[in-house]
Order: C-alpha cells, then structure tokens, then sequence
C-alpha cells in the first residue's frame, strides 16, 4: 500500500476491478449516490462508517481501506493546522 494513497483512487480502482457501476455500488452499499460521486472525485473525505459499507459492497480488504482513510485524514488535520 502506497503511504500517501488517497481513497478515492484508491475506491475508484477497486470500483473498476468490481465491475459495478458507481449506481449500483451506492444501492448495495446503501449509501446516497450523489454523495459516493462527490467521495469517488475527492472532493468529500471517506468516513469510517463510509469505508465499512463500501468495503463490504465491494468485498474488499476492509482495514487497507480504513488505514487509507485515517491517513487521509491525519493529512488533512496536520494540513489545516499548518495554516
């Protein structure tokens, strides 16, 4: 795993492995799809409990995908309080 990965590559790649379609993956995962679109562009941070439905809806390695997000958001705090 890449250190500085960023999980909305890192879920768009596995959403592309999956076959699903970001419809589909937000139905299974019962999220709100237009909020997964504004998650998958990075412009939203993946929440824990986002990461757990996704990882479940995508059948993948559920604590790669949170080691991610909390390095996602070390970044940013360590970002903001740099300002």
């Amino acid at each position: 795993m890449e250190a500085e990965q960023n999980a909305a590559e890192y879920l768009c790649a596995k959403l592309k492995d999956s076959n699903l379609s970001k419809r589909d993956l937000a139905r299974i995962a019962g999220l709100n799809y237009p909020h997964l679109v504004s998650v998958l562009k990075g412009k939203k941070l993946l929440t824990i409990e986002m990461a757990v439905l996704l990882a479940r809806a995508l059948d993948i390695d559920m604590g790669e995908l949170i080691s991610i997000v909390l390095n996602n958001i070390i970044q940013k705090e360590t970002k903001d309080k740099k300002m």
